[in-house]
């Protein structure tokens, strides 16, 4: 139900713990200016946090139905994408950060709970994962099975 930060070079842990989620926080991104980064969490919200104080921003995201499982800021930080085991992306404007909103209609089309999101550099795509089981068959060929 929280998350924390840590220096990589001292590997100490930076403040308290965040523990604004009422869920287990599941995925975490930093913005690309590194001054905000994004929770999100099995209590199906995404909250925002100054990176440098570790305080919430604003109120936490809502619109998943299923806990949030994977978020990817744009290479421009404007824009903030999650993905859910609702099996759903959704897009947010968090370029005001303390106002996140939600933009448009959210992205349908997975067949299972979307496990990773990531913008290309140029933030004119993005791509998504789901869960995929592999196995390999007596004769060697690669079987996948959604699960």
């Amino acid at each position: 139900m929280k998350a924390r930060m840590w220096d990589v070079e001292s590997g100490q842990q930076l403040g308290e713990p965040l523990r604004d989620h009422e869920g287990w926080v599941v995925a975490l991104s930093f913005s690309p200016d590194g001054s905000v980064f994004a929770s999100g969490s099995f209590d199906n919200t995404i909250r925002l946090w100054d990176a440098k104080s570790l305080q919430s921003l604003g109120e936490p995201l809502q619109g998943h139905e299923s806990p949030v499982t994977a978020i990817s800021f744009s290479p421009d930080g404007s824009c903030l994408f999650s993905g859910s085991s609702d099996n759903m992306i959704r897009s947010w404007d968090v370029s005001d950060a303390s106002a996140g909103q939600p933009l448009g209609e959210p992205l349908p089309g997975h067949e299972s709970e979307v496990k990773a999101i990531a913008f290309s550099p140029d933030g004119l795509r993005i791509v998504s994962a789901l869960i995929v089981k592999l196995s390999l068959s007596e004769t060697g060929m690669a079987n996948t099975s959604r699960s």
